[in-house]
């Protein structure tokens, strides 16, 4: 298990790295920024453990379903509460038009909602039949991929193809290996 621990620090030292990079990090803290993306990675600890517990007596695809549906009217029901209405309100008027609701954008959010689902229920079908620490050590690569990809998609390749990208590459490979590699028993 220290070898496990010593994988997931290595894993982290690579986010680390990779978030290190942007010129303008300035080791602020804010509720509304690194508060949210902390909030969001313990939800994703938290629901790593409780997919892998609860998957053993109840189908992982269910279970994933379950939570999106219950996810998805939660959220709906705080944006509600909070204001949100689709398109536009006209001014002093009540009712909101949906001339801003177009079909293409309701296929792109249908696409993006089936590209989750399908994602999160392969996610959760690995956590019921393998351990834990060797499955999501493997959630380390995603803020590498987020930096690839906004290199090639948005034109960012000055932080994604450097040396410290590439450091970055190198310890988040090196923890996953450590982490999933089998121990010797000396006997």
């Amino acid at each position: 298990t220290r070898r496990k621990i010593a994988g997931c620090v290595l894993g982290f030292a690579g986010v680390v790295v990779i978030n290190l990079l942007g010129n303008s990090l300035d080791m602020g803290f804010k509720l509304i920024g690194e508060g949210f993306v902390l909030i969001a990675q313990l939800s994703y600890g938290i629901s790593t453990v409780l997919i892998n517990l609860f998957s053993r007596k109840v189908s992982p695809v269910i279970l994933s379903g379950t939570q999106f549906t219950m996810g998805g009217i939660i959220l709906f029901l705080i944006g509600k509460g909070m204001g949100g209405h689709l398109g536009h309100v006209p001014a002093g008027g009540m009712g909101g038009h949906l001339e801003n609701v177009t079909t293409g954008g309701v296929v792109i959010i249908f696409y993006l909602a089936m590209v989750s689902a399908v994602a999160y229920t392969l996610w959760s079908v690995l956590l019921a039949w393998n351990d834990v620490s060797k499955v999501a050590i493997f959630g380390f690569v995603n803020p590498l991929c987020g930096v690839i990809l906004s290199a090639l998609i948005l034109g960012e390749v000055k932080q994604a193809f450097n040396v410290g990208s590439l450091a970055a590459l190198i310890l988040v490979c090196a923890g996953i290996y450590i982490v999933n590699c089998k121990e010797n028993k000396k006997e």
